[in-house]
């Protein structure tokens, strides 16, 4: 995991759900996915990449996104939060003839990435939530995939469709945040402290 002052909700929600965290300080997630794709060889464990990356991921997406089009006809227009773009390519596989949308939220959009989907930047940074008065009808991220909605209250089209990754992540304990030291130095390797 990033290392940082403090940690994330999502990274709280992992530790307490099991999770032994080896916090790194980095310059980008692509260090963290070599790092952790070297610990995983050297440990003989299955590394998933950042963003699920596979074949496995895309197929089982795309036939959820087909059989949803199947059952309520398929969409003109499509919004939805993009990283590493595994979510974006796989609807454009689903529904080949949407015009598609993908707001940027945490990271410059890699070349194949994106597919042929027209690109939105949010111009806050990552860990800070959107906007309260853009905030989504629905639970949802508030610093991923409601960065999305407000770009689609903003620039869609009406009956265009709005696919919603997850819900705003929430800690079972409220001092967990506190309690677990995240901060690294450059090349530093401690296991977490608790």
């Amino acid at each position: 995991m990033p290392s940082g002052k403090v940690i994330s909700d999502h990274q709280a929600i992992c530790i307490e759900r099991g999770a032994i965290p080896k916090f790194r300080r980095i310059a980008a997630m692509p260090n963290l996915n070599k790092i952790a794709k070297d610990w995983a060889e050297e440990n003989n464990a299955t590394f998933i990449p950042l963003g699920l990356k596979h074949e496995l991921v895309t197929a089982a997406a795309v036939k959820v996104a087909y059989d949803i089009a199947e059952k309520h006809g398929y969409p003109e227009e499509v919004w939805s939060a993009i990283s590493t773009g595994v979510l974006q390519r796989s609807l454009q596989i689903a529904w080949p003839d949407a015009k598609f949308n993908a707001v940027a939220v945490s990271r410059n959009i890699k070349t194949g990435e994106l597919g042929k989907a027209k690109v939105w930047s949010h111009p806050k940074a990552f860990a800070s939530d959107v906007n309260p008065k853009y905030a989504p009808p629905f639970p949802s991220a508030m610093n991923y995939d409601a960065k999305a909605w407000e770009f689609m209250v903003k620039h869609g089209n009406p009956g265009a469709w709005f696919w919603n990754v997850g819900g705003q992540p929430y800690p079972e304990s409220e001092d967990i945040k506190e309690k677990i030291n995240s901060q690294r130095e450059w090349g530093e390797v401690l296991e977490m402290d608790k």
